[in-house]
C-alpha cells in the first residue's frame, strides 16, 4: 500500500515535443541542464525506515529561445552525461539560424566552440571561463 500522503509517478523516459516555431530573426540560444531525481517503486518505505539506497537521477538538457522563452531543444539524459557532449544532439533539434549561444561555465570546451563554429559561424558564443581556463593557441 503506498503512503497516503505521497504522490507517486513512475517515470521510465521523458518526451518533451518542442514546438516548431518559424523564426524571422536567428535565435538567441539560452542553452542550460538540471537534474531530475527518479523516485523508484517503494523508495518512500527506504526514506521512511531511513535506508540508503543508490539514488537515480537523470539531466536534463535544455535550449530556449531568449525572445521567446520557448523551449526549442531538450535531451533526457543520464546523469553521467556531460553538459558539454549534448550540445550536437540540442543543435540537431533546430531548424533556425543560430545568432547566439549563451551558457554557463560548464558549457566552456573546445568541443562546445567547435560545434558552433562548425554549424554556427556567425553566432556569438557567451560563455565565462572556468577558474581553470587557460586561452588555447587559436583564442
Amino acid at each position: 500500500m503506498k503512503n497516503p500522503g505521497q504522490i507517486s509517478v513512475e517515470i521510465n523516459s521523458l518526451t518533451i515535443l518542442p514546438t516548431r516555431l518559424d523564426h524571422a530573426e536567428p535565435l538567441h540560444l539560452l542553452v542550460d541542464s538540471t537534474g531530475l531525481k527518479i523516485y523508484g517503486e517503494g523508495e518512500w518505505l527506504d526514506q521512511k525506515h531511513d535506508i540508503r539506497a543508490r539514488q537515480r537521477w537523470r539531466k536534463l538538457h535544455l535550449g530556449v529561445d531568449g525572445v521567446t522563452h520557448e523551449i526549442v531543444a531538450s535531451e533526457l539524459t543520464s546523469d553521467d552525461i556531460g553538459d558539454v557532449a549534448e550540445i550536437p544532439e540540442l543543435l540537431d533539434q533546430i531548424d533556425a539560424d543560430v545568432a547566439s549561444l549563451t551558457a554557463n561555465g560548464a558549457y566552456d570546451g573546445e568541443m562546445v566552440y567547435d560545434t558552433i563554429a562548425e554549424r554556427c559561424p556567425a553566432a556569438a558564443i557567451i560563455i565565462p571561463p572556468r577558474a581553470t581556463a587557460v586561452p588555447s593557441d587559436i583564442a
